[in-house]
């Protein structure tokens, strides 16, 4: 599996508080939000849901080990302090132990 993560419509390092999988607000999306929507979760089950927990009914069986509720791709996707290459490369490392390999646009 592939997944595109848009840097411009991209939600990370804001803090878990205001992180979403997708907020309705500006529309922005955190990589799991991303990767939902290229799996064909409908943008309306993600509108303001914390994690793939919160639309679990809409959730692909390939990505149910996304279901894990302390999953380190939500701490490192929402970290203040992280830099921005490290935390490409950190999120390219972790979405690998799923076969899933990332590419970052824009």
């Amino acid at each position: 599996m592939r997944l595109i993560i848009d840097r411009t419509i991209w939600l990370r390092g804001e803090g878990v508080s205001k992180s979403k999988l997708l907020r309705k607000l500006d529309q922005k999306m955190c990589c799991v939000g991303m990767l939902l929507e290229q799996a064909g979760v409908p943008r309306d089950k993600l509108e303001n849901r914390n994690d793939a927990l919160s639309c679990m009914s809409s959730v692909p069986d390939e990505l149910s080990w996304l279901m894990t509720t302390n999953h380190a791709l939500y701490k490192t996707n929402d970290d203040v302090c992280m830099p921005e290459p490290a935390r490409e490369q950190t999120l390219t490392d972790q979405f690998k132990q799923h076969d899933i390999q990332v590419e970052f646009v824009r």
